[in-house]
């Protein structure tokens, strides 16, 4: 993400980075469908342009499962865009929506880990692009809704039924100052059990004493094999 307060409009970074594919804003304690299936953290190189209206970004980055005999190449990529409406275009008001691409959706933090337990491997076939997209919307930063989509563009060859697909759509409001509560309905398709099928949940934060929060939150998941689980989690968080 650029740095705001420089008057450039262009930037770029490089070193150990959160890629930018995927948007994953949350109002849950646990990380969302969404984000267990998209994000990664490389060594890359980003560059993009902004202004108040667009973001703009595109790198390059070497990822953790590669095809076979290609190993320690910089063969990944990424591009996403980002459109955020201004605020003095409708007052009390914030919209965010935005797009992203990468080349190697395995290359995300959790799939590479999930080909190695599930497959056996530390390679893949054939790389499987994916795709997200997301939808941010507040109203007199007191109502929150959020939605986002990220899923691979094919199957992979190692398992024709597995082509990864979330999506999460969440309602946050805050009824009394400090306190927040949220709702969440979210899912996946041919995950291969690597993701629930289904996700509910209901979490409310308060934030006891500045920059202190203490988190209660409760998820239902189901599994495509129906599997289900009943997960209750509390959270004390500092902020610095």
């Amino acid at each position: 993400m650029p740095d705001l307060s420089c008057n450039s409009p262009w930037y770029a970074s490089i070193g150990r980075l959160k890629i930018p594919f995927g948007y994953f804003e949350n109002h849950f304690i646990t990380d969302l469908l969404t984000e267990n299936l998209g994000e990664s953290n490389e060594t890359a190189v980003v560059a993009g342009i902004h202004n108040p209206f667009i973001n703009i970004a595109a790198g390059v980055f070497d990822g953790d499962l590669d095809k076979a005999q290609n190993h320690d190449h910089i063969e990944s990529y990424v591009a996403a865009g980002i459109f955020t409406l201004p605020e003095d275009i409708l007052p009390n008001v914030g919209l965010m929506t935005g797009v992203s691409y990468i080349s190697n959706i395995a290359d995300s933090d959790n799939l590479t880990d999930f080909f190695d337990e599930e497959f056996g491997t530390d390679t893949i076939e054939d790389d499987v692009a994916g795709f997200s997209s997301f939808l941010s919307v507040s109203l007199m930063d007191r109502f929150f809704f959020e939605a986002e989509y990220v899923g691979a563009v094919e199957s992979f060859e190692e398992d024709e039924n597995f082509k990864p697909k979330t999506w999460n759509f969440q309602f946050a409001f805050i009824p009394i100052q400090d306190v927040e509560v949220a709702v969440l309905c979210g899912g996946s398709s041919d995950t291969l059990n690597f993701l629930p099928d289904t996700q509910f949940g209901i979490a409310g934060i308060y934030e006891i004493f500045n920059n202190t929060f203490i988190g209660l939150e409760y998820l239902y998941e189901e599994f495509e094999n129906d599997d289900k689980v009943f997960r209750l989690t509390t959270q004390l968080a500092v902020e610095f």
